[in-house]
């Protein structure tokens, strides 16, 4: 059943990537990218690859993604009249780093445009990482859909070490077979 949030979220990628250039989605952002469409999403979470924090406040300033407190908390959002929350990062997430992500991230082509989106592969790592009831629930979408084509060379690139890479199987398995 699709959530009418998924259309608003997907064009706004789109724009995001028109606006901004080299950008690849992460989070619940690339589930619904990669068509799996379990929960919504408050924000919208994109890598970008500028190494310094200034720089990339600069880079965002430019193009009128403006950063303001709100609750007490910086929050960027897109251009007026858009204003979609993001949460850009420029830093390695989960312990992978930016260029990792980019260079592991393949494309999705939608109606209106293309957009950069994290692997199926590093969404279960970062999932399985950030271990929250959130991204176990996550990884049992993307194993209901993409189980059969889960390159598991690719995964275990990404895993630390074979103890992770072993934990990760097994909860793919599990949530397979569940």
């Amino acid at each position: 059943m699709r959530n009418t949030i998924n259309p608003q979220i997907i064009h706004e990628a789109i724009q995001i990537t028109k606006d901004l250039g080299n950008v690849v989605f992460i989070g619940a952002t690339a589930l619904l990218l990669h068509d799996i469409n379990n929960r919504t999403t408050r924000d919208i979470d994109f890598v970008i690859l500028i190494d310094n924090e200034y720089e990339k406040n600069e880079f965002l300033l430019e193009r009128n993604y403006i950063t303001t407190l709100e609750n007490g908390k910086p929050v960027t959002r897109t251009p007026s009249p858009r204003r979609f929350k993001v949460d850009v990062y420029n830093e390695p997430i989960g312990n992978i780093s930016v260029k990792e992500i980019f260079d592991k991230a393949v494309e999705k082509i939608h109606k209106k445009g293309t957009v950069k989106v994290a692997s199926i592969e590093t969404l279960i790592v970062l999932k399985h990482r950030a271990g929250r009831t959130q991204d176990i629930e996550d990884i049992s979408s993307i194993t209901k859909k993409y189980y059969h084509k889960i390159d598991y060379t690719k995964l275990s690139s990404i895993c630390q070490n074979d103890t992770e890479m072993n934990e990760i199987k097994n909860a793919l398995i599990f949530h397979y077979k569940s």
